[in-house]
């Protein structure tokens, strides 16, 4: 049996110069490298550039504000309580549009 009860106050986090803060809530150590949970800030501006996945889906939960999405061919704007999913071997990038409160959830476990 597996359990785990994660306080967010207690995860490992990291914080960017540019203010970006991601708490690990799950990691592949966590879950047999299933699945990782990131619960994200990403302050306005905030980016990835393209790029690719080449085992997981990343899938973005938007808690709060604006999110901008290029998904290969597809541009999106995600707001609070939409999901976006992209698979292996797609190209993303987002950018937040506003501050932004973001789950990310890489099933298996990544990058």
């Amino acid at each position: 049996m597996r359990l785990l009860h994660v306080k967010k106050a207690d995860a490992e986090s990291h914080i960017t110069d540019g203010g970006e803060k991601t708490v690990f809530l799950a990691t592949g150590a966590d879950t047999d490298n299933r699945v990782t949970v990131a619960d994200s800030f990403l302050p306005k501006g905030s980016s990835a550039p393209w790029h690719y996945h080449e085992r997981d889906d990343e899938i973005f939960y938007v808690i709060s504000g604006q999110m901008e999405f290029g998904v290969n061919e597809n541009q999106l704007i995600a707001e609070a309580g939409d999901l976006v999913m992209a698979g292996p071997n797609i190209y993303r990038r987002f950018t937040a549009l506003a501050d932004s409160h973001v789950i990310v959830i890489n099933a298996p476990a990544g990058p």
